[in-house]
């Protein structure tokens, strides 16, 4: 069950803010001040743009942008390189009021899925993927930074 909670609460950090059904303030004081910091790194180390990250709010993953999106999971430190989660991350940065349990078992098959992919598979590759996955089906809860 923690590993379940902690896919979903990783993926959803990741969606554009102003284009959420989820409102700022339901982060949190701990996703909201660290994101930052993750953001400012992660797009110094990229390069990734606005752009970029707004057309993934609405659902365009190109792969260009897996570089960004992996730096954001590390940076976290929700994601461990084999694709687990960390649960205590999680439960730190993400409120159950904005996740409930019951919505996280849906998100499962998508690690899953791409923990399958194979060991020729690069990591980005892999976290675009998951990422893809978990945007189709919740996209109202999906947020990137």
């Amino acid at each position: 069950m923690a590993f379940k909670l902690g896919v979903f609460i990783i993926i959803c950090i990741y969606l554009q803010v102003s284009n959420c059904a989820l409102n700022k303030q339901d982060y949190g004081v701990h996703l909201t001040t660290d994101s930052a910091k993750w953001v400012e790194k992660c797009r110094a180390i990229t390069g990734t743009t606005q752009e970029e990250v707004d057309a993934a709010a609405q659902g365009m993953f190109p792969e260009s942008f897996a570089p960004y999106i992996s730096c954001l999971w590390f940076e976290s430190g929700v994601l461990k390189p084999n694709l687990e989660a960390v649960p205590e991350r999680l439960k730190h940065y993400w409120p159950v009021k904005v996740i409930k349990p019951e919505e996280l078992s849906q998100f499962i098959p998508c690690a899953k899925s791409a923990r399958e992919l194979g060991s020729d598979v690069p990591i980005n590759k892999k976290i675009l993927e998951m990422t893809k996955c978990h945007y189709k089906i919740n996209p109202g809860k999906y947020i990137i930074f």
